[in-house]
């Protein structure tokens, strides 16, 4: 995650709520907790906490429904390079091709 943020910086937004105690984090902690000092985007949204809940067990389900379409990655990857090789592994690791370091 580190590597992601330093290459390409907060490309998504971590999701709130407001409650009477300040704003609650629903997802995204992970990304706000790397430096203390990033100030980070945030959706702040009118959600109750059984709403936030429902939203937090569905995120990750619906996303992992989502399949690849390897031509359109692969020419992605044709295309790109990564100065970090963590990210190069990553993606080596996913697609089980070459990727470019820079």
């Amino acid at each position: 995650m580190k590597g992601i943020l330093d290459e390409i910086g907060y490309a998504d937004a971590v999701l709130a709520r407001e409650t009477p105690d300040g704003l609650e984090w629903i997802d995204g902690h992970l990304r706000a907790s790397l430096d203390d000092d990033q100030v980070v985007p945030v959706l702040v949204l009118d959600l109750d906490a059984d709403e936030a809940k429902q939203l937090l067990v569905t995120l990750d389900p619906l996303a992992a429904m989502a399949e690849t379409d390897t031509e359109a990655l692969s020419s992605l990857l044709a295309d790109i390079s990564f100065s970090d090789p963590t990210i190069t592994a990553m993606w080596e690791a996913f697609t089980g091709q070459k990727a470019v370091l820079a």
